[in-house]
């Protein structure tokens, strides 16, 4: 037995003979390693004529360059959705399917793309990847520093060509194109809903199915509303991003901090209609109609 397992060690030692003179890669196809070195080297040889972009295979182009021609040969069979990879496709059939193959091996938690696996898993992890070149800020997400560097920058690079507003995300000023376009690509499975966000969809689908893919890390808390999961976690880290100008409030919540600025402001906006009586919030104009109105006129 010793001896067999000597000589398939061997074997796998002869298989893997193309060794990479850089890390501990090795393949048995000498031309899949002449690609791996340049993951090292940084060498790209086929460029894109379009916008120049590098790629280490020429299969990796020729896919890349559908972005620029529109080219999208895998279409879904059950929308009018249409990808320019297979994979791609694939992972957007579990809309339909409401199937959620790839699981979390530290809560459980579910999700139809491998690609929110990797992210949900920076939950458990920290791993935050996306490092800020100015300061000392790290992203878990690329669109997560993103919108940080933008804040060094104060650009907004990405014009809308229909009504000039401008994006520090080019992936924000393509969700905002649907405005104007009216385009949704995505479609519920379960009736005729459709969505311009994939979020929204994914929210609208918990109606169908109550399920509530968004999960907390710490406390399990689990919703449909990306949104919502975002003002969850500033319980558990304090953050609060909504800043007073006028005092050293902050609040968690934008229409919190609106309500705020109203004790800023000599303005009453809520009046009652049967005395001289205002209020700053509307809750407390109702409270006042409740005990001074209703209560008389009973």
């Amino acid at each position: 037995m010793e001896q067999t397992e000597e000589n398939a060690s061997t074997k796998v030692k002869l298989e893997h003979k193309h060794k990479c003179p850089h890390c501990d890669h090795a393949t048995k196809d000498k031309r899949n390693l002449k690609r791996h070195v340049q993951t090292h080297t940084g060498v790209r040889p086929y460029q894109c004529v379009t916008c120049g972009r590098g790629f280490t295979r020429k299969a990796h182009l020729r896919i890349h360059e559908r972005t620029h021609t529109g080219d999208r040969p895998f279409p879904c069979p059950h929308c009018d959705y249409a990808a320019t990879r297979k994979h791609v496709l694939e992972s957007h059939l579990c809309l339909h399917t409401g199937e959620r193959p790839f699981m979390c091996g530290e809560c459980g938690h579910r999700v139809a793309y491998r690609g929110d696996l990797v992210k949900h898993m920076r939950k458990h992890t920290g791993a935050r990847p996306f490092k800020c070149p100015v300061c000392d800020y790290a992203a878990a997400q690329k669109q997560g520093l993103d919108r940080h560097l933008a804040m060094h920058e104060g650009s907004r690079p990405f014009a809308c060509t229909v009504c000039g507003l401008r994006m520090s995300c080019k992936s924000n000023l393509a969700k905002h194109m649907r405005t104007h376009t009216g385009h949704k690509p995505y479609q519920c499975p379960y009736c005729e809903h459709c969505s311009a966000q994939k979020d929204n969809l994914v929210r609208h689908l918990s109606i169908h199915t109550g399920a509530r893919p968004l999960v907390c890390g710490e406390c399990g808390y689990g919703t449909a509303d990306r949104s919502s999961l975002n003002r969850h976690m500033r319980i558990h880290s304090g953050v609060r991003p909504y800043k007073c100008s006028k005092c050293n409030y902050a609040a968690t919540r934008k229409h919190h901090l609106k309500q705020h600025l109203l004790t800023h402001s000599s303005e009453h906006q809520y009046k009652c209609h049967q005395c001289d009586y205002s209020a700053m919030f509307k809750r407390n104009l109702a409270r006042h109609v409740k005990i001074r109105h209703v209560q008389i006129a009973g």
